[in-house]
């Protein structure tokens, strides 16, 4: 009989995390606008209220059905197209038509909903939310942010923000080699950590202008939030920038959305250019991993040799909760 200790390790990550996950920019919802967006099977309709707070309700009207995404904001409630019951954030009804009460039971679903780094947030998933994903060595108030166009992968969300914890991969697809072995910790619940110093072995453009700005010491440190987000901070020396990847499952796939950053300050018109310079450095790195990832069937096979921080990763990744499915991505 098999010892239970030496039985194999099975991957096996939830289909959908419990986490924060970044919907829109917050300049894609403004005072009276509703937008739909789906997170794996599940949609959420978000509104813009009145006073400029953003609510995060389903879809579907406690009512009747219909679908509140067709609806419309009216003060600090968003209204069902179709008998215009009115719901605030909490899901509470407002006067409904004729005058009369709602039933003590009528409650809209809803889901908590926060706004950070410029974008809105919703947290799916059981029990109170963690903390929102943002940055270590930066205060959110000292960085200018743009969000950039999601990129849909036909891969699960693990394999994207597995591939931050893969050291072995930033030399065969991105011309990094390590100078000092990872350091891996998980510094709390639900947020794992990997800082390592790296240097240029690349020859393209954009390694050429890493090495320069960086002198070849590329000071790197990455966060994995709950599994949803991945944020990467960069030392150079000289200047210092910021990228945060937001993962959100559709179906067997991931949405993929960057926001690059970089510090406020200097001369006008300065930060602009340092956001331009960190948007082009980073969009030249996601791309090679875009490449990578396209169509992948994440199937790892432990151990990984000389590779401990990604196995570290997929062990934290399979205790992640979350909602469960199957997963076509991790079997055979």
């Amino acid at each position: 009989m098999t010892d239970p200790a030496e039985a194999p390790f099975v991957f096996d990550p939830p289909s959908r995390p419990a986490a924060w996950y970044l919907l829109a920019p917050s300049s894609a919802l403004p005072r009276g606008r509703v937008l739909t967006r789906r997170i794996g099977q599940d949609e959420v309709v978000l509104f813009r209220a009145e006073s400029g707070n953003v609510g995060a309700l389903a879809p579907h009207c406690w009512h009747m059905g219909a679908h509140l995404g067709n609806g419309c904001v009216t003060g600090e409630h968003l209204q069902c197209p179709l008998h215009h019951w009115a719901w605030d954030r909490e899901g509470v009804p407002g006067q409904i038509p004729g005058g009369g009460r709602a039933p003590a039971s009528a409650r809209q679903p809803g889901y908590a909903v926060a706004e950070r780094l410029g974008g809105v947030w919703v947290w799916m998933g059981d029990g109170p939310p963690g903390p929102v994903p943002g940055f270590e060595t930066f205060a959110d108030d000292e960085l200018l942010t743009s969000h950039g166009r999601p990129v849909r992968l036909r891969c699960a969300w693990y394999a994207p923000a597995a591939n931050g914890f893969d050291e072995q991969h930033l030399s065969t697809v991105h011309g990094r080699a390590l100078r000092e072995r990872p350091q891996v910790d998980v510094p709390e619940p639900g947020r794992m950590r990997m800082r390592y110093l790296s240097r240029v072995t690349g020859t393209g453009l954009a390694d050429r202008v890493m090495k320069r700005l960086s002198g070849d010491h590329i000071r790197v440190q990455i966060n994995c939030w709950s599994g949803a987000t991945v944020t990467v901070e960069s030392d150079l020396g000289r200047t210092r920038s910021a990228l945060l990847l937001a993962f959100v499952p559709v179906g067997g796939e991931v949405e993929v959305t960057p926001v690059f950053t970089t510090r406020r300050g200097g001369p006008p018109g300065m930060a602009r250019l340092r956001l331009a310079v960190a948007r082009f450095l980073f969009t030249r790195f996601i791309e090679k991993d875009v490449q990578v990832m396209q169509g992948m069937r994440f199937r790892p096979r432990l151990p990984l040799r000389g590779n401990e921080a990604l196995e570290t990763f997929l062990r934290w990744a399979s205790a992640l909760p979350g909602e469960r499915t199957p997963h076509s991505s991790t079997t055979p």
